[in-house]
């Protein structure tokens, strides 16, 4: 067997895949790739929607063979997928197709609990990274808390509000606002 046949048998042997991404992995596709000769040289390619693919990364395995890749150029809710060639090889392995998560919405939960005693919390989903101001309303439109957060990723948050002890019984409205836009829930303060 010539030296290039041996180049070419690796190609016979499909590397693992285990694709990670989490429920708030809307941004980012990490990808890892097991059974590469260790120290080997690959190229990651991708695809979207298989279409052509494109080389967008040159790694070399680590000495367990392991290789590991996370694409932050990819977009919400669209479809791609990934596979290695071994450098100046033309047949792909380890292809693994990825649906990225939609991103996160712009949401309010409102209060938690609701009816709430004492301990009282606003549950929220932001879509971007921003500043964001929570504020309650009593029954009469005045604002009894208001509390501007910053340095907010996007995603879910969960804050308490701890100034909303002291609040007499009754209906409030909670608003939040971020980005020039406004959510409204009702809660309910009961003692």
């Amino acid at each position: 067997m010539a030296s290039a046949d041996l180049y070419e048998a690796r190609f016979t042997d499909p590397a693992a895949v285990v694709v990670e991404h989490g429920q708030d992995a809307y941004d980012r596709v990490t990808l890892n790739w097991s059974g590469i000769d260790p120290g080997g040289a690959v190229l990651v390619s991708r695809t979207p929607n298989d279409t052509a693919w494109v080389a967008v990364a040159s790694l070399a395995a680590d000495i367990a063979g392991h290789v590991s890749f996370t694409d932050r150029d990819v977009e919400p809710g669209r479809r791609y997928g990934y596979a290695l060639t071994y450098p100046g090889g033309l047949q792909r392995f380890g292809e693994a197709w990825v649906t990225v998560p939609p991103a996160p919405g712009f949401a309010l939960r409102g209060l938690q609990p609701n009816p709430a005693r004492t301990q009282v919390s606003v549950a929220f989903t932001l879509p971007v990274a921003a500043s964001a101001r929570v504020q309650l309303v009593d029954i009469l439109g005045r604002r009894v808390v208001d509390r501007v957060l910053t340095g907010l990723g996007p995603g879910p948050h969960v804050v308490s509000l701890d100034e909303a002890r002291a609040l007499p019984p009754g209906l409030h409205f909670v608003r939040l606002t971020c980005g020039g836009r406004t959510l409204s829930a009702r809660g309910v303060f009961v003692r």
